[in-house]
């Protein structure tokens, strides 16, 4: 459905609209409305049909955000827990070469010690 007024008809609906309306609101968008009007652009009028589809339409929208900006924080977030895993498991090969090497030089350390203890023990009974 379309309705059609001049550009005067309009103009005076909006004159009286906002010279009459106590909200605020009204009168911030019915000032709006004039300037349009001033500056020569054209004024398209939605029918209350049109208005609750856009409406539901935004709504769906604004779901729609919400769902995927969730699905934005967990992936996110599982992504973080999988390098923190990955960093983990590349540190495996290194550590386990460190081990190796570390107790690899513990047991010469043991030797050296049993070593040194046994060479110590002769001269300590020969001093007795």
């Amino acid at each position: 459905m379309t309705v059609e007024f001049s550009k005067r008809e309009i103009g005076y609906m909006i004159w009286a609209m906002h010279t009459y309306s106590e909200n605020p609101v009204i009168a911030k968008a019915v000032g709006k409305l004039l300037d349009t009007l001033k500056l020569g652009e054209k004024v398209k009028i939605i029918s209350a049909e049109r208005m609750e589809e856009l409406e539901e339409e935004l709504m769906k929208a604004v779901a729609r955000k919400a769902v995927l900006e969730e699905k934005i924080k967990a992936l996110e977030s599982e992504r973080d827990n999988l390098l923190a895993e990955v960093e983990a498991l590349k540190a495996i090969p290194t550590l386990e070469v460190k081990v190796t090497a570390l107790e690899s030089e513990v047991t010469k350390l043991k030797e050296e010690k049993k070593t040194l203890e046994t060479k110590a023990t002769p001269q300590e009974e020969a001093a007795k």
